[in-house]
């Protein structure tokens, strides 16, 4: 068993477990433990396009696809037990907006964005107001946690 600090020649890596793939087997996880609800982020595969896909419309693409693929798999807040943030970009306000929507409608409550600036600006810069001015109308909740691409 690997403890505190680097892997040792010892560790082996173990099987994915139920509950890490799978909605019911998580919930009666979280029954055994006495947890109420969960924050549920999105892998890492599903953060990634955001320094790597080129371009407006195939980011858009790749973040609508994985946003399904929540959705179907998680839902964004089903049951009130698990909450999956959608993942979003900024890096075109319009297109923000349109997946905010989408998702929105689908019953998320949450939203992640990459950490910090935003294309040279800050994510509070005034560019972004019609995307921010949803999330508000919506109460919805921009969680933030550090990524490293």
């Amino acid at each position: 068993q690997m403890k505190w600090g680097q892997p040792t020649e010892g560790y082996e890596l173990e099987d994915l477990r139920p509950e890490y793939l799978d909605r019911d087997a998580r919930v009666a996880l979280m029954d055994d433990q006495q947890v109420d609800a969960a924050l549920l982020y999105p892998a890492t595969m599903g953060t990634m396009a955001e320094p790597h896909v080129r371009g407006v419309r195939p980011l858009y693409a790749n973040l609508h696809a994985y946003n399904e693929f929540l959705h179907d798999t998680w839902g964004f807040a089903r049951d009130g037990r698990i909450y999956t943030p959608a993942v979003l970009s900024l890096r075109d306000v319009d297109e923000a907006v349109a997946e905010l929507e989408y998702v929105l409608a689908r019953g998320a409550k949450f939203v992640m964005l990459q950490a910090g600036p935003a294309y040279g600006r800050s994510p509070a810069h005034p560019h972004f107001d019609p995307f921010w001015a949803r999330i508000d109308e919506a109460k919805a909740t921009v969680p933030q946690r550090e990524q490293r691409p």
